[in-house]
């Protein structure tokens, strides 16, 4: 056997040759490495990222792993739609917003971005999840906010409108009643006007509370404005259970809240309309509530009245007269006639009497006993 002699100079640059190459090796290596962990600590920041193949989880950053619950030695090999659902319940890895469902079985809104890579010289899916759980959480608090009172946190006008379109819906499906009520609080104004806005606030959460309290499951009790409030009652006999609950109102304001020694208590007048006989919708039977209230009102405190429709007849033609008394004025409708006053045994003017005349719109010239004890 005949060795090879390779000349000194030769076999160093076959030496370097080697190491260069496995240098640069090394370096790739490093560079790929460094490259991943940079992918990771990317996401790792904010969002959680984990790397499919074939719909196989096969890598995880730390950040998915804090957020599912899950060790990566758990995740790999798992179905990542076992993780995570679409809104509408179906198994998805693409839908924009989902959720991903955690080691305890919680569910955690977030939105997925899938682009495609090369990942260990294989083609992957690239899964980045950002938590959307405060988002969600903010958007649910500031929708609350719009539907709810502020100050006693009863439903709103705009959520109390949104509940008797739905039972009006339910009612007319079922064939059944429902009743709607129309508040006020008797006095408030001038313990508001008295005893200050702080006092006013403090006896609004209280007859908040007590309203709520007595009123029955499934019925939504609202906060209108003022001191203004709505009940929807349903889901019961009429109008038996409505003059119950009239009666638990009354009752239950006039106990915890009494006047003779409570120069802050306030009582309450009530106005009823029942479904379906004085209205079919919505807007009828809170306006047939609130025209019960007027004449409950005008009968004199903690009074309830149901809608009585030859009653409230006349109650309807006395509120259109305040309404368009209101502007009266800046129409130049108004007007002093001077009526002469004439001795009865001489026939001679020993003065004259100022009469009010109201030239109304569509009546022609009214009488001052149409309209001055509404004045």
């Amino acid at each position: 056997m005949t060795a090879t002699v390779v000349e000194p100079k030769t076999l160093a640059a076959i030496i370097m040759a080697v190491s260069t190459a496995l240098i640069l090796v090394a370096l790739v290596g490093a560079f790929l490495e460094s490259h991943l962990t940079d992918l990771r600590g990317l996401a790792n920041a904010s969002k959680g990222l984990f790397i499919l193949r074939e719909g196989r989880i096969v890598d995880a950053n730390e950040r998915f792993q804090e957020m599912s619950g899950w060790q990566l030695v758990e995740l790999v090999g798992t179905d990542a739609t076992s993780l995570l659902m679409s809104m509408d319940g179906r198994a998805t890895i693409s839908h924009q917003e989902t959720l991903l469902t955690t080691r305890d079985e919680r569910e955690i809104p977030v939105e997925t971005m899938a682009p495609r890579m090369v990942y260990r010289g294989r083609n992957c899916e690239v899964l980045v999840l950002r938590d959307l759980t405060e988002r969600k959480r903010a958007e649910k608090m500031i929708e609350h906010l719009a539907q709810h009172d502020v100050l006693t946190g009863l439903p709103n006008r705009s959520l109390f409108d949104t509940r008797i379109r739905h039972a009006l819906q339910l009612a007319q499906r079922k064939r059944t009643q429902i009743a709607v009520f129309c508040l006020d609080l008797d006095r408030f104004n001038a313990v508001n006007d008295i005893f200050g806005h702080a006092e006013g606030d403090r006896i609004l959460c209280k007859a908040s509370a007590i309203l709520q309290r007595v009123a029955g499951e499934g019925d939504t009790v609202a906060r209108l404005g003022g001191n203004e409030f709505a009940i929807i009652q349903t889901g019961k006999q009429q109008p038996d259970a409505a003059r119950r609950l009239a009666d638990l109102i009354l009752g239950g304001l006039a106990a915890e809240m009494d006047i003779a020694r409570d120069p802050t208590a306030v009582g309450a007048s009530v106005g009823i309309a029942i479904y379906p006989t004085d209205g079919s919708t919505a807007q009828q039977l809170s306006d047939n509530a609130d025209t019960a209230l007027y004449r409950a009102k005008h009968a004199g405190r903690s009074k309830a009245c149901f809608l009585d429709a030859e009653m409230d007849g006349a109650v309807r033609a006395r509120r259109q007269i305040e309404a368009e008394l209101r502007h009266a004025t800046t129409r130049s409708q108004l007007s002093v006639n001077d009526q002469p006053i004439l001795d009865s045994r001489t026939g001679s003017i020993n003065g004259y009497e100022a009469l009010m005349r109201w030239n109304r719109l569509g009546h022609g010239m009214s009488e001052p006993e149409v309209f001055i004890s509404i004045a």
